[in-house]
């Protein structure tokens, strides 16, 4: 089995943050974990996934995916500073991203750290 981590998002929690598109088409489950540190920041995280094709961009990493729909059941709501967790759900997409939807608050840091395995 293969494993993966990444840091898809690491800064202030005030606005709207959308990670760049994360290459999982061999992988088979994500979870994310999200530190929230120093910070009033409220909003939720949620997961969002692309089958684009992503062949035509080389390395893999530099594909910019056009269509993308959110996870059912792949989000939290974060309030404030701790560690919020998306629990591992199937992944059988090309790509996904993470994304927080600012809602308010501000300061610190909050990080969304995505792993998959397949």
């Amino acid at each position: 089995m293969r494993s993966a981590s990444v840091i898809a998002i690491e800064a202030e929690p005030s606005a709207t943050l959308t990670s760049r598109a994360i290459p999982v088409a061999q992988q088979e489950h994500a979870s994310v974990i999200i530190d929230v540190v120093g910070s009033t920041g409220a909003g939720a995280v949620s997961i969002e996934a692309s089958n684009d094709s992503g062949s035509d961009a080389f390395p893999v990493g530099n594909a910019t995916p056009s269509t993308w729909k959110a996870i059912t059941g792949a989000t939290v709501n974060v309030s404030g500073t701790g560690t919020y967790i998306i629990p591992a759900f199937v992944i059988a997409y090309q790509f996904i991203r993470v994304v927080f939807t600012y809602s308010s608050g501000s300061g610190g840091t909050l990080t969304a750290k995505v792993t998959t395995a397949g």
